[in-house]
């Protein structure tokens, strides 16, 4: 419910508030998908695995992939946008860590050059995210009859999946250029970084607590290529 009410707010903030001020001002609307890598190192949980072998510590390392749109009104830009990433660790076939996360964020940027092709804006936002990591043991060695016969065999087959979540902040900076045959189309570059406002627990089952859980703190750099669809103007 949490993540339903902050998309709604988000919303709001980057549709609504825009709409409701001047209009005589030349508005574009862009629709965007940017692909990239995030560098987090999750340093406390790799800590703690790394005291058990039969599980592979997670990637510092991201795939990244966002949805979103921009709004530009005399320079200035609002934003928002749907993000997810993944990583594997290990064999995906034998012991491995999956790590994956999915969140959203809006933004309020100002775009630093008047040329019409060019444009170059830092920017900050608010957002959540949430993270996902699954391990898998290496069962290879065991019988397939075993799993069938035996709860203890089934168990040691299972994954084990941890679960966390931040409030978020983001800082970055982005370059766009926009192509002469197709003005409406951009290809930009992005650099930003995303921090969270405190250290929160592993949790297991999504949501249930554990005693002595490791605490992290997200904070990650992400660079991506950005590409940009110009949906509307008003004037």
């Amino acid at each position: 419910m949490k993540l339903v009410h902050l998309a709604f707010c988000l919303f709001i903030l980057t549709t609504v508030v825009p709409a409701q001020s001047n209009r005589e001002k030349v508005v574009k609307r862009m629709f965007y998908h940017s692909h990239g890598i995030s560098f987090q190192k999750f340093e406390n949980l790799n800590n703690r695995i790394s005291a058990y072998p039969q599980f592979e510590q997670t990637k510092n390392s991201t795939g990244t992939l966002n949805f979103g749109t921009f709004a530009e009104r005399n320079r200035l830009i609002t934003g928002f946008s749907i993000n997810a990433g993944s990583s594997l660790s290990g064999d995906r076939d034998k012991k491995s860590s999956a790590l994956s996360f999915h969140g959203l964020s809006a933004d309020v940027g100002y775009n630093l050059l008047k040329d019409s092709r060019v444009s170059l804006y830092p920017f900050a936002g608010l957002g959540y995210e949430t993270y996902k990591v699954k391990y898998n043991r290496d069962v290879s060695s065991i019988p397939f009859d075993s799993v069938l016969q035996s709860n203890n065999f089934q168990q040691q087959a299972e994954n084990l999946v941890f679960n966390n979540s931040f409030l978020i902040y983001r800082l970055g900076m982005g370059v766009s250029i926009a192509s002469k045959k197709h003005i409406q189309n951009s290809l930009g570059l992005q650099l930003d970084y995303t921090g969270g406002f405190k250290e929160n627990d592993w949790k297991i089952n999504k949501s249930q607590s554990l005693l002595n859980s490791p605490k992290d703190k997200l904070s990650k750099l992400t660079v991506s290529i950005l590409i940009r669809y110009q949906l509307k103007q008003k004037g």
